[in-house]
């Protein structure tokens, strides 16, 4: 992950994981985007405002 991808990102388009306690956001919602997947190519590992975290595709968020 470069250096500048790092920080706060709005969603764009809404996501919802498949997984337990997933992180769920909505478009709007802004979450903070620690690293990027070496493995998927296109995934984030990301933060919501209530401390949940998950991988959320790079293309439903937006760098602010």
């Amino acid at each position: 992950m470069n250096p500048d991808e790092s920080g706060t990102y709005r969603v764009i388009e809404a996501h919802e994981s498949e997984f337990s306690d997933p992180i769920t956001v909505s478009k709007g919602d802004e979450i903070e985007v620690s690293e990027r997947d070496t493995e998927w190519d296109g995934w984030l590992w990301c933060v919501d405002s209530a401390g949940t975290a998950g991988w959320i595709p790079s293309r439903n968020l937006r760098k602010t």
